[in-house]
This record gives structure tokens, sequence and C-alpha cells, in this order.
């Protein structure tokens, strides 16, 4: 009963301090952090209001066997082609900010369970199982829209190119 006790006694001091690192130290003042600027803020999160591109687009503007299950963005398919029996590269410009069709692309794949092998502000290589799947974003100047390219080599059980 008394380790009870003072089990207790240790988490309520633990909530009593927490609190008041909190509320900035004892005196009771909220300390405020500056707020990061909108901008930086809609570029880490936004995402593009893109949908998917659909089986049958997919084998028709990308390539006869491009597989089914590889995220791709419905969009305009300035080039696809396969590179043998089990890699593709295709390139295709969709509407968004590069930030937002890159944070599109990296949840498609994730709830497409592919593990993010590398990621920078401009590219992306997930893998999944013995697949691999490198995406490269570039803004497109289109007046006021803004408009995104993305170059992407996909290769299943090989390695993929390097996307240019």
């Amino acid at each position: 009963m008394l380790l009870h006790n003072r089990q207790i006694a240790i988490a309520g001091l633990l909530v009593v301090a927490l609190s008041a690192l909190a509320l900035g130290g004892c005196g009771g003042k909220v300390a405020s952090a500056p707020a990061p600027a909108a901008t930086a803020i809609e570029a880490s999160t936004a995402i593009a209001n893109l949908t998917q591109m659909s089986p049958a687009d997919k084998t028709s503007q990308i390539s006869s066997g491009f597989p089914i299950q590889v995220p791709v963005a419905a969009g305009s398919v300035v080039r696809g082609e396969a590179q043998g029996d089990s890699a593709w590269v295709y390139q295709i410009i969709v509407s968004g900010g590069v930030p937002a069709v890159r944070n599109w692309y990296l949840r498609a794949y994730q709830n497409a369970e592919w593990t993010v092998a590398s990621i920078t502000d401009s590219e992306i290589t997930l893998e999944k199982g013995s697949a691999q799947s490198r995406l490269k974003f570039e803004n497109v100047d289109n007046g006021n829209e803004a408009r995104t390219q993305i170059t992407a080599a996909v290769g299943v059980g090989t390695p993929v190119l390097q996307t240019q």
C-alpha cells in the first residue's frame, strides 16, 4: 500500500512539474513560440488533389506491361515506355506544386505498403519487396497554374535506372 501511494505521489509531482514547464515556469505565463510562416506549413503538409490513374490508362498510356499496383497520378502522359520486361520509365504532368504532388505520391505509395528508401525535396526512392520506384519532381512553368512534371523509373525484380 505504501508503494502504491508513493507511485501516485510521484505521478502527481510529474504532472505538476510538466504543467509548470508547459506554462513557462511557475509564474503561470504561457510561453509562446513564433508560428512558422504559412508557406512553410503548406509546403511540408499540403497534398495535391490528384486521383489515381486507372489500371486501363496505366497499361494504355504508359506501357502494356506496366504493373497496375504501382501508384500513378492521373495527368498528361508525356512519355511512357518499357525498359525490357521488368522496368518502365514514364513522364507525366499534373496540377499542383512540387511539394504537394510529392506528398501525394508519398502517401499513395505508403498506402500501397511501399517503404521509403530515400527522400529529398524533389526526389523519392521507394521499395516494396524486389520492386523499386524512383520519382523526380520538377516545376513546370504554366502561367498562373502550378504544375509538376514527374519523371519515374519503376523496376520489378531489377534495379531501376536513374531518373533523367
